[in-house]
């Protein structure tokens, strides 16, 4: 693969010495879409975010070096990475207001920020020439007597410059997607509460994407610039947005190779029906359409199963044995196993209060409206026990394992875990960080990716993928460091043997479960949260699960669990805490909860309660 790429890049490099400068004008149009589909797709593709904004990047890129150039005779040594930064800033500062916002809202304010720069370089006349543009860009490098400053002026120049920043964009880009980033990433774009569940900031690497897409469609712009010596409000148009969205979209969304397939193909697409004037935006649109219609998972994905359909590539992986940490995390030890006749002549099944504590929850209260879904709940877990929420439907179970992790801001109480106070407003990455990892009541799965990628993305916590490591893995990569085998070894301990190649979508929805709990173990949780881990399954899905949470029981793991299964809540838990209109009723072990007059009453109701008192 690196040979063909290498290949591709030598014939590409060559081409001005045998193509006229008609083509190489083609080419180079091309090149710079491909810079600006490239940024987007990171964006679109890798975070599931649809801006709508980039032409405002990339107007804002050829707007700065146009005026350094018109007006302070700046060449392209100078513009051109003044350019990328200030859209870096750019990127910056939007990203930190919309990046907060969720699906339309997000599309809605990257468009507003494209339409408003666009109404300033039509009435800012003395800054940008308005309407009219602003001539005068030059084209030459800062210093005219430099050695080959004057090729700069010629097209094979142009196009030897953008094929130049196309392969190092590219090249970051590979870095980016191919690291525990871009795992971060994907995880982002499947389910952003799946992702801050197992520690991944979503905010942190939904900025990385933007700001790394803001900077190179700034690059583009610039060039784009330079190349015509002209830069006019044209550049904002929503129709190049359009057509950057077009070529993302037919080159196939969240692929390398994606954007330069439709950024090529659509040029040279548009340059062919030129001759065609008066039918050409009809017949090009068809003809998207139709494309459309009979790949629409992209041009990309199409070649590439089409090769692997026909060399009948079988991928595979060994794994070192002596790489493989312990599958209990990727840091700590196992802890030693304990006997189940152990457990029982402890008497820990019979008593709450064994163990060091590890999580606290005292008062806990949250208020919607004028409803207090969550009333003063206290209570405790202890290392080493599973403790159980249960309560009828309403009860407030799954809203007390929210505040807990932080999905909700609560409004009162205390939360301490592993001895540090959790503050108010801690985000539920945060928590993460800390050590307590959680599953959701329906299934939340990585449906687009390999079964082996979904539970290395729970890896992601103990890499300490902080802004120097990221910066780390951009530019120098980091080693694989076991992870696959850390994802198959995990796999085994839920008992789940499937291909670690196999999408997640193929798995039945017992074996997604399954596929849940592996990548929160991935994360090395000091308290595992399981939020209804067998709601519909059937029994001997159920069986499998429950006889599951009893081995990770006794290997060690704290269990903090949410189940209407009572059969088994009452076969594996240490201790219950009942919920019932957002109030706690009851605590205590399986054998006291069983028989209490107030949890019997909030099942049955009275009349139940005092038949069997």
């Amino acid at each position: 693969m690196l040979t063909a790429i290498v290949a591709i890049a030598a014939i590409a490099a060559a081409a001005p010495f045998v193509l006229p400068n008609y083509h190489l004008h083609v080419l180079t149009t091309a090149g710079l879409f491909i810079l600006l589909t490239s940024g987007l797709n990171l964006i679109h593709g890798y975070i599931g975010r649809l801006s709508l904004g980039h032409t405002a990047f990339y107007g804002l890129g050829g707007y700065t070096a146009g005026m350094l150039s018109a007006k302070l005779g700046l060449g392209l040594l100078i513009t051109l990475p003044m350019a990328a930064l200030v859209t870096v800033v750019a990127g910056l500062a939007l990203g930190h207001i919309t990046l907060r916002f969720r699906g339309a809202q997000f599309v809605l304010v990257t468009l507003a920020f494209g339409a408003i720069l666009h109404l300033f370089a039509n009435n800012l006349v003395e800054v940008t020439g308005g309407p009219m543009g602003l001539p005068g860009v030059a084209s030459p490098l800062i210093h005219q007597n430099l050695p080959g400053a004057h090729l700069f002026g010629s097209r094979a120049s142009f196009y030897w410059l953008v094929l130049g920043l196309d392969l190092l964009a590219l090249y970051f880009i590979w870095r980016i997607v191919g690291s525990p980033l871009g795992d971060a990433m994907i995880a982002v774009r499947e389910d952003e509460n799946l992702a801050q569940a197992v520690g991944i900031n979503e905010y942190r690497y939904a900025m990385l994407a933007f700001v790394f897409g803001a900077a190179l469609a700034g690059l583009a712009g610039a060039i784009y610039a330079h190349y015509v010596s002209f830069v006019s409000p044209e550049i904002f148009h929503f129709n190049i947005m359009i057509m950057i969205l077009v070529m993302v979209i037919l080159g196939s969304v969240g692929t390398m190779i994606g954007p330069v397939i439709g950024s090529v193909l659509v040029v040279l697409l548009l340059e062919v029906l030129r001759l065609q004037d008066a039918w050409r935006e009809p017949l090009f649109g068809l003809i998207l359409v139709f494309a459309t219609l009979l790949f629409p998972q992209g041009l990309a994905l199409l070649v590439r199963n089409g090769f692997q359909r026909l060399f009948h590539r079988q991928t595979g992986r060994q794994a070192d044995g002596a790489d493989a940490p312990d599958d209990s995390g990727p840091t700590a030890p196992r802890p030693s196993p304990v006997p189940a006749e152990a457990r029982a002549a402890s008497g820990r099944a019979d008593t709450g209060d064994t163990g060091d504590l590890l999580l606290s929850v005292q008062d806990l209260t949250v208020r919607f409206g004028g409803l207090v879904a969550v009333d003063h709940v206290s209570f405790e877990v202890r290392r080493g026990q599973i403790v159980s929420l249960i309560g009828p439907n309403g009860a407030g179970k799954t809203t007390t394992l929210n505040l807990v992790t932080g999905f909700i801001p609560r409004h009162a109480g205390t939360i301490r875990f592993n001895g540090a106070d959790l503050p108010r407003r801690l985000m539920p990455h945060e928590v993460a960080e800390q050590g307590m990892i959680r599953t959701f009541q329906t299934t939340r799965g990585l449906q687009s990716i390999a079964v082996g990628k979904a539970v290395e993305t729970g890896l992601h916590r103990t890499l300490g993928l902080n802004w120097p490591n990221i910066f780390k893995a951009i530019t120098v990569g980091m080693p694989e460091g076991g992870r696959t085998a850390r994802a198959e070894a995990l796999l085994k301990r839920v008992g789940l043997e499937r291909d670690p190649q196999e999408l997640t979508s193929n798995l039945s929805y017992g074996e997604q479960r399954l596929l849940e709990v592996a990548v929160a173990l991935a994360a090395n949780p000091t308290l595992l949260v399981l939020d209804e881990p067998v709601a519909g399954m059937n029994p001997e899905e159920t069986a499998r699960m429950m006889k599951l949470i009893r081995n990770l029981r006794d290997t060690g793991v704290t269990v903090l669990l949410v189940e209407h299964d009572m059969k088994l809540v009452m076969g594996l838990s240490d201790h219950i805490v009942v919920l019932d209109h957002g109030k706690r009723i009851a605590r205590g072990c399986p054998a006291e909860i069983q028989t209490h007059s107030a949890v019997i009453e909030a099942y049955l109701g009275r009349g139940a309660a005092h038949a069997t008192a």
